[in-house]
């Protein structure tokens, strides 16, 4: 009787063996799918970018299942995004990058430009400008003064 306990044992023992082997194995399955390339564009506020991968090449944006497929890190980086990736995981790492001010110093005048709407007009009419990208607006030299618009 005993040994037959322990032979009970030891086949339940190596079925569980089997199965958490079988169910690790399974969530590593690689499946081969057939997607449809139809020179999809992407773009970004009208304008047209061209999805690049971590080398620098191009990447092309499929269609499967009805459903598109961009490339996450031509997507992301353009959107502000650092993107990694972990191998150990399979995980795909976005982080927020700080926010970048746009500005235009107008060099002759030292008046700086900060709204959407002048820095629109700040580039198609100030001949002194020097445009710059800041972190936080104590970046901003001390010598210069917001215009009208932006001071509000």
């Amino acid at each position: 009787m005993k040994n037959i306990k322990g032979f009970i044992a030891g086949v339940i023992t190596t079925l569980l063996v089997i199965t958490l082997i079988t169910t690790v194995f399974a969530l590593q399955e690689v499946k081969t799918i057939d997607v449809t390339y139809r020179d999809i564009k992407i773009t970004i506020d009208g304008e047209l970018i061209e999805p690049k991968d971590a080398l620098g090449n191009i990447v092309e944006p499929f269609l499967y299942g009805g459903t598109n497929y961009l490339p996450v890190r031509a997507v992301a980086e353009l959107a502000g995004y650092d993107v990694d990736w972990d191998g150990n995981t399979n995980t795909i790492i976005l982080t927020s990058k700080p926010f970048i001010y746009n500005i235009i110093l107008n060099i002759s005048t030292k008046v700086y430009h900060m709204s959407k709407t002048c820095l629109a007009a700040a580039q198609i009419i100030d001949a002194n400008r020097k445009e710059m990208e800041i972190y936080d607006v104590s970046e901003i030299p001390e010598d210069y003064a917001p215009c009208g618009i932006c001071a509000k």
